[in-house]
């Protein structure tokens, strides 16, 4: 079995029902990517309980793609392929293929999963950055020290964005370093945090 197959199906999976009608908080995320960036950072979200991390992002997609409900869905559908991807890579270098390929087949065919990649809000954004910055985490740890600034860079992009994405990510963010912490790993704890 190949990642490829597994990911062109939950793509196919995807894109069932991806054409109805928007629901309210989606309405409200339609609406948002019409605002300019000024209007969305200064006005809107003073008021909301999100960061605007996702509507910014939007708000650059949507002057592409437009403003239909399959296109301010398909980014979710896309973190989630990218998230399904990343989750096979953790798993073949935790443990093997075989792994990898399960785990990202249990992920894209979760049906939670599935739900919150056919919406158009931001929690497959910060769930696909988070799982990038695990990946990260996880060759800090087992490469060379020569290697380590790219992933680094890759680990703090990746936690900053999915903080200004979603504020709930502020939870598996400080697990990652009580995992460290935890594992004793003071210089990296230090270098992760001064970047970040």
């Amino acid at each position: 079995m190949s990642i490829l197959l597994i990911l062109l199906a939950g793509t196919i999976i995807r894109l069932f029902g991806l054409n109805q009608s928007l629901w309210l908080d989606e309405a409200t995320t339609a609406n948002v990517s019409r605002f300019s960036l000024d209007q969305i950072i200064n006005s809107f979200s003073i008021h909301d309980f999100h960061p605007p991390g996702f509507y910014i992002f939007l708000k650059f997609w949507t002057d592409v793609f437009g403003n239909s409900p399959v296109s301010i869905r398909a980014p979710s559908i896309i973190f989630s392929l990218i998230s399904a991807y990343f989750i096979f890579l953790i798993g073949r270098n935790l443990k093997n293929r075989t792994t990898g390929l399960w785990s990202a087949a249990f992920f894209l065919f979760n049906p939670l999963i599935v739900y919150y990649s056919q919406e158009a809000r931001m929690y497959m954004m910060s769930t696909c950055l988070l799982t990038i910055a695990a990946y990260a985490l996880i060759k800090l740890q087992s490469l060379a020290s020569l290697n380590k600034i790219y992933y680094l860079v890759l680990f703090n992009l990746c936690v900053g964005l999915s903080f200004l994405t979603f504020y709930g990510t502020v939870f598996l963010i400080a697990t990652f370093y009580l995992y460290l912490l935890f594992k004793r790993q003071f210089k990296l704890i230090f270098l992760l945090y001064l970047v970040f």
